[in-house]
């Protein structure tokens, strides 16, 4: 009877506890580039600046607590960041954000984006790499990701964003609306 009580007891509280999913180094370096209070300035082909602010990074765990009964028994690390241009091309969707959060240990986790309207929130699978040569800078990212409307992005509230594109070192490097204006980040 004791034995079976003990035997009870561990399970209870084994069965109690959470096991936190953490992100992996690669899946970190998605969110990497930025810290708050950085400042992004970008040229448009028209000649328009924008400057847009890491407004806020926050990394976090979900169901900090442990409330397993509740919740569940898994605490999923995660990291957040809000982007604030100078120029709200979509009032609907002004500020930009990015973020991952490790669901399964198992599976890469590909981060969710919001870009002034247009997100992506699907699987590694569906990233894209693409060469840019940025006209601003003249730098050269061989494998930066594309992110663009219909392809393997939606839009959201009134459509201004055609693509965007972020290299894991440096971030979001260039956007270019429905209307073809182009910005490319020129500094940090």
């Amino acid at each position: 009877m004791k034995k079976c009580i003990l035997i009870t007891i561990c399970f209870a509280i084994y069965s109690c506890t959470c096991k936190q999913v953490n992100l992996t180094k690669n899946e970190k370096e998605w969110l990497n580039p930025y810290k708050k209070g950085d400042i992004l300035i970008f040229k448009s082909n028209l000649g328009s600046i924008d400057t847009v602010k890491v407004i806020d990074k926050t990394e976090f765990i979900t169901n900090e607590n442990c409330q397993w009964l509740t919740i569940g028994d898994t605490q999923n690390q995660g990291i957040n960041i809000d982007l604030k241009p100078n120029i709200c091309h979509n009032k609907f969707y002004c500020k930009g954000e990015v973020s991952i959060i490790k669901s399964n240990v198992d599976d890469e986790t590909a981060p969710f984006f919001r870009i002034f309207g247009l997100e992506f929130s699907k699987n590694v699978d569906r990233l894209i790499k693409r060469k840019v040569v940025l006209s601003t800078t003249g730098k050269v990212y061989k494998s930066a990701y594309l992110f663009q409307d219909k392809i393997n992005a939606d839009n959201s509230g009134n459509n201004y964003m055609k693509t965007f594109f972020w290299d894991k070192i440096d971030g979001l490097i260039k956007y270019e609306s429905n209307d073809g204006e182009i910005f490319e980040v020129t500094n940090r």
